[in-house]
């Protein structure tokens, strides 16, 4: 595995992809934005009166989901090259061609998101 020491906001080598990092009560976050997408994102949930669907993030010890927001994520301070990992307490999340995926080792829970798709379990 080729760790790459990244602390905080990162994107990957096309800048399609635009991710930051963030303690959420005690547990470490990932949440990443895919800036330019063809896949239609799930229906937005009925409490989010915010943007919605290109914005999939993951915490510590819960699922993958979708993220309801208002504001810019940071600027990114490093670029997550092809092939690296950068870690993030039980998170890991890999830079490839096609895309970021984002992994809890300690649950199996990830998101995987590129231009042409996205998954999440």
């Amino acid at each position: 595995m080729n760790i790459e020491p990244i602390n905080g906001p990162f994107q990957s080598p096309s800048g399609n992809i635009r991710c930051t990092t963030f303690d959420s009560d005690g547990r470490n976050t990932v949440r990443c934005e895919v800036v330019e997408h063809v896949w239609q994102a799930p229906p937005r949930s009925p409490d989010c009166q915010l943007n919605w669907g290109d914005r999939v993030e993951l915490t510590e010890d819960g699922a993958a989901v979708f993220s309801c927001y208002g504001q810019n994520l940071p600027d990114p301070q490093a670029t997550l090259e092809y092939g690296k990992v950068a870690t993030f307490g039980s998170i890991s999340c890999t830079s490839e061609t096609v895309g970021i995926m984002c992994l809890d080792n300690d649950t199996g829970h990830f998101f995987n998101v590129s231009r042409d798709a996205y998954q999440v379990g």
